[in-house]
C-alpha cells in the first residue's frame, strides 16, 4: 500500500495560528480513502526531526508523498525548535524509489527544489518567498481537495493557484525569520525535470487499495479463526483443542469460543463474547451485520486500548515509588500529556487516539531502562509505527469509532464497514495474544497467618482469578510468604503456584506483580457478601469537588458512573489517586 506523509512542525515557541487548522482539515479531506485502503496516510501533527527522518526511513519502499508545513526558509525546515538541514532530508527523500510529490509549504523552499530533483525525485511543490499562514493553509487544502476528487497533480496546481489571489493580511510567515530578509509576494511553483512531464500530467492519488466487500462474507468467521490461530500458539487449553483438532477429532465451534475467551482478561474477553456469542437481549444486532456490531466491533478495541494504557501507567508510577526523589524530575511535556489525560471529558475519552500517548509513555520507560512488567509491550508499540497493516487496522477502527459517536454512519454502509471492523480488529488482536500469559486478577482481603510454632508469618490471600467470562467466577485463597496490595485490580505472573487438594489453596513464596489501582479498581473487594467482582475503569475526574467516576467494565456505556469520593467505601481509591495526581502530575 502506497504511503501519504504529513509532517506538521508547529513551533511551540513561534506557533503559527492556522497550521493546527491545515492538519485537521487535510485528516478530514484525506482520510476516508485511507480508510478505504487507497493508501495509508501517516500525519505528525508536532513533528520532530527524529520522528520524520524514522518515518521516511521506515516507509521508504511505500512514501508517494511527503508533505511538509511550517516554519522553513531556501536551506532548512524548523522541527520542534530545532533545524533539519535541506541535505539530509533530500538524501533520505532522494531513498524512496516510489516517491511522486514532495510538497513543501512553508516559506521560500524553492533552494531546496534543484537537489530535490538531482536525487530523482518526480515532482516538487515549493515557494519563492515568504508565505502567510493563512494563505498556505488555504493553498494546501485547496491541492489536495482536488487530488482527493481525482485530479492529477498538475489540474490540482492549477485549482490551487486560484488562493493566490486572496490577498489574506496575516503578519505570521511560515520562515525561519532572518534580519533583514527581503520581503517578497509569496509565489507557488511546480518543478519536475522535462522528462517527467507525463508523470505530473498523468499522477493521480493512490486508488483501488481496498478489495470489494465479499458476498460470502460471515460475521465471527475471520475473528474467530484469527484468536483461534493466536491463543494456540500461547495457551494450553486453547493449543489443546488445536491439537485434537489436528488429529481428526471434530472441536465444536462453542468450545472453541469459550476456551479462548476464557484466556483473555475479562474487560476484553467480554467484550468478544458479546460479538462472538451473545445471550439474551444481545442477540440482537452483535453477531449480525449491523450498527450494534460495528459499535461493539470498536468497544473491543477501545476497551484493550484503555487497558493498556492504564497498565504502562501503573508501571510508570510503580517505578516512581521504588526511586526515591524521582517524581521531582519527571519530565514536564510527560507530565502535561498525563494531566490532559486525566483531565479529559467524558465526550472527547470516547474517541481519544490512544496510539500517540501509548508511543509517549513507552519512550519514557525506554529511557529509564526500566523492566517491563510485560514484555510483549516493547514489539506491540513498535507494531503501531513499523507494521503498516497493523497500524492501517487501528486507524480505521478509530475512524468508525468516530463515526460511531459522531452519527455519520449511514445504513448503506454498514454491510461494508461491518467486514472492514472485522478484519481490522482481527489484525489488531492477533498482536494480543501475550495477554494470556498474564493473569488479572482481584485482591479482596489479606489475612496473617502465623502460629505459635511458626518463626515467619504467611499472608492468606482471597484472590478472585477475573479471565473467566463463560463460566463462574471462584473465588481462591493464594498462601504466601510476602503479601500483595490489598483490595486491589493487578496483573499477575502466576508460574511456580503449588495447589494442594486436601486444603483447597495455592501456595507460593510470592508472586510477581503490577498493581493497575487506581485506575482499574474491583467494586466488591470493597463489599462484603456480595458477588464475586465487578470491575470498572477510570472515566474522569470532576476537579471542582475532587471525585472520581468509574465506568462498569461489562456495560461501559449504559451504567452510572461509580464515585469515588472521601468518606465513601472506595476511600483507599481516592487516597491512592490524590497521590498519584500529587506524584505524577504535580496536581
Amino acid at each position: 500500500m502506497k504511503v501519504l506523509y504529513y509532517a506538521f512542525a508547529n513551533s511551540q515557541m513561534d506557533p503559527l495560528p492556522s497550521l493546527q487548522e491545515e492538519y485537521t482539515k487535510l485528516q478530514d479531506i484525506l482520510s476516508p480513502r485511507a480508510y478505504r485502503q487507497d493508501y495509508f496516510l501517516k500525519m505528525h501533527p508536532f513533528a520532530t526531526i527524529p520522528q520524520v527522518c524514522s518515518t521516511i526511513a521506515q516507509y521508504r519502499d511505500r512514501l508517494f508523498l511527503f508533505h511538509y508545513s511550517g516554519h522553513a526558509d531556501k536551506h532548512s525546515l524548523l522541527l520542534d525548535e530545532e533545524l533539519a538541514r535541506a541535505e539530509g532530508l533530500v538524501q533520505l527523500l532522494g531513498n524512496c524509489p516510489q516517491l511522486k510529490l514532495v510538497f513543501l509549504n512553508g516559506c521560500s523552499t524553492d533552494g531546496m527544489v534543484a537537489a530535490l530533483l538531482h536525487r530523482g525525485i518526480k515532482t516538487v511543490i515549493a515557494t519563492s518567498a515568504k508565505v502567510d499562514d493563512q494563505t498556505a493553509c488555504t493553498f494546501s487544502t485547496t491541492y489536495y481537495t482536488a487530488l482527493e476528487r481525482g485530479e492529477t497533480f498538475d489540474q490540482a496546481f492549477e485549482l490551487a493557484k486560484g488562493t493566490l489571489q486572496t490577498g489574506a493580511a496575516v503578519t505570521v510567515h511560515r520562515g525561519i525569520m532572518v534580519p533583514g530578509a527581503e520581503k517578497e509576494q509569496a509565489r507557488w511553483g511546480m518543478f519536475y525535470q522535462t522528462e517527467q512531464e507525463e508523470t505530473v500530467v498523468n499522477t493521480k492519488l493512490p486508488s483501488g487499495g481496498a478489495a470489494p466487500p465479499n458476498p460470502g462474507f460471515k460475521p465471527n468467521e475471520e475473528l474467530l479463526t484469527t484468536l483461534y490461530d493466536t491463543l494456540a500458539a500461547i495457551h494450553p487449553k486453547v493449543r489443546d483443542l488445536r491439537d485434537r483438532e489436528a488429529q481428526g477429532e471434530y472441536v465444536e465451534e462453542g468450545d472453541k469460543q469459550k476456551e479462548i475467551l476464557n484466556a483473555l482478561p475479562i474487560p476484553i474477553a467480554e467484550h468478544l463474547r458479546k460479538l462472538l456469542c451473545p445471550v439474551g437481549s444481545e442477540t440482537d444486532g452483535f453477531d449480525q451485520i449491523s450498527l450494534r456490531r460495528l459499535e461493539q466491533i470498536t468497544t473491543v478495541f477501545h476497551m484493550a486500548m484503555e487497558m493498556l494504557t492504564f497498565t504502562l501507567i501503573a508501571q510508570i508510577w510503580e517505578g516512581l515509588l521504588e526511586k526515591e526523589g524521582a517524581a521531582t524530575s519527571f519530565p514536564p511535556e510527560l507530565r502535561e500529556a498525563l494531566r490532559a489525560y486525566f483531565a479529559m471529558s467524558q465526550a472527547d475519552r470516547k474517541s481519544f487516539d490512544y496510539i500517540p500517548f501509548i508511543r509517549q509513555l513507552r519512550q519514557y520507560l525506554d529511557k529509564q531502562q526500566v523492566d517491563y512488567f510485560i514484555e510483549d509491550l516493547v514489539p506491540l508499540v513498535i507494531s503501531f509505527q513499523d507494521k503498516v497493516e497493523f497500524a492501517a487496522a487501528c486507524d480505521y477502527l478509530y475512524f468508525v469509532r468516530r463515526q460511531i459517536n459522531a452519527g455519520l454512519i449511514g445504513n448503506a454502509d454498514i454491510p461494508e464497514m461491518c467486514q472492514r471492523a472485522e478484519h481490522s480488529l482481527s489484525v489488531f488482536l492477533s498482536e494480543l495474544g501475550f495477554l494470556a500469559k498474564y493473569t488479572l486478577a482481584s485482591v479482596k482481603s489479606i489475612d496473617i497467618r502465623k502460629l505459635r510454632h511458626q518463626k515467619e508469618a504467611t499472608y492468606n490471600h482471597a484472590f478472585v482469578r477475573l479471565m473467566r467470562v463463560m463460566g463462574k467466577l471462584e473465588e481462591n485463597k493464594y498462601v504466601l510468604d510476602k503479601f500483595l496490595d490489598n483490595r486491589s485490580v493487578m496483573l499477575v505472573k502466576d508460574q511456580g503456584m503449588r495447589y494442594d487438594n486436601r486444603t483447597r489453596q495455592f501456595y507460593g513464596q510470592e508472586l510477581d506483580f503490577l498493581s493497575l489501582a487506581p485506575f482499574v479498581i474491583d467494586e466488591n473487594a470493597f463489599i462484603e457478601n456480595t458477588d464475586i467482582s465487578k470491575l470498572y475503569f477510570f472515566q474522569y475526574l470532576d476537579a471542582a469537588n475532587g471525585n472520581y467516576y468509574f465506568k462498569h467494565v461489562k456495560k461501559p456505556e449504559e451504567d452510572t458512573p461509580l464515585e469515588v469520593s472521601a468518606g465513601s467505601k472506595f476511600d483507599a481509591v481516592k487516597e491512592q489517586f490524590d497521590v498519584f495526581r500529587t506524584q505524577v502530575l504535580g496536581a
